[in-house]
């Protein structure tokens, strides 16, 4: 194992239009996730990612959880953050991922409220990166409106920013990948301080199945990432030893997409991700 989800709820404080794990149906099996999760053979290496739904729902079975010493990093919202939390993330030495999105925050007063909360934690030491997901209504935006927000992240203390596919119904490849060489032409006249760490991930696109994992609420561990929901690909395909060949996963196109924007990256900082 490389990677592992945790996802012991699907449930939500938010309501954001490109996310649809919220929507899933819990089967929830809290005492054999726990169960599963205290048996889960991890080395030093390993990620495993409290993801959710909101890992900060429910307090009580967030410490449970973090208690076992096997959580690495929470995939939160930070709208829940609590001095709590924070002392929890400090003793189990625990990363931070949240996430930026045009529509994901209701107006104003909650978007400086994440920010704050993310202020709070990269205070205290916790080590903090923002993921933003690459969809239409971030292309509508000015590139200067998106450099300014990256700009306040790093006020809050944000070691990165990385962005992401957006993974649905519909895809944006080509508008994603167009906007990216548009926004990092800006992001380099600027010389911006935080960075922006798709540069890195360029290097290395893509998903990797045989080594991904996903523990869900009914207690179920499965291969493949939180987004792989089931399709007609037998579970034998996801689990084969050659699975990095053929590539069964129906996500492989999302998740190794940005073609054009890596080629400018390469053009731009020498060796794809060095800069």
């Amino acid at each position: 194992m490389r990677t592992c989800y945790l996802i012991p709820w699907y449930d939500c404080n938010l309501n954001c239009p490109h996310c649809d794990i919220h929507l899933r149906k819990n089967s929830e099996n809290y005492d054999k996730f726990l169960g599963r999760l205290n048996n889960l053979k991890t080395t030093p290496e390993d990620i495993v990612v409290f993801f959710g739904g909101e890992p900060l729902l429910y307090k009580d079975k967030f410490t449970e959880i973090v208690s076992t010493g096997k959580v690495t990093s929470v995939s939160t919202n930070m709208l829940l953050w609590s001095e709590d939390y924070a002392l929890l993330f400090k003793e189990h030495k625990m990363s931070i991922a949240t996430s930026y999105n045009p529509q994901r925050f209701p107006n104003d007063r909650v978007l400086f409220k994440w920010a704050d909360n993310m202020r709070k934690a990269t205070n205290v030491g916790i080590d903090v990166i923002v993921l933003i997901t690459l969809t239409p209504d971030l292309f509508n935006l000015p590139v200067e409106k998106v450099g300014e927000i990256t700009l306040h992240m790093y006020t809050s203390g944000v070691r990165g920013f990385l962005f992401e596919p957006y993974i649905g119904e519909q895809e944006y490849h080509k508008e994603a990948d167009e906007w990216l060489i548009k926004f990092h032409e800006y992001y380099k006249s600027k010389k911006y301080p935080v960075k922006s760490l798709i540069l890195d991930k360029i290097k290395d696109w893509n998903c990797a199945c045989s080594h991904t994992y996903t523990l869900e609420p009914s207690g179920r561990l499965r291969k493949g990432c939180p987004q792989y929901g089931g399709t007609n690909i037998p579970d034998e395909c996801l689990m084969c030893n050659k699975n990095d060949i053929c590539r069964p996963c129906v996500l492989q196109k999302t998740c190794s997409y940005p073609k054009k924007f890596a080629e400018w990256v390469k053009a731009n900082y020498g060796t794809c991700g060095t800069y």
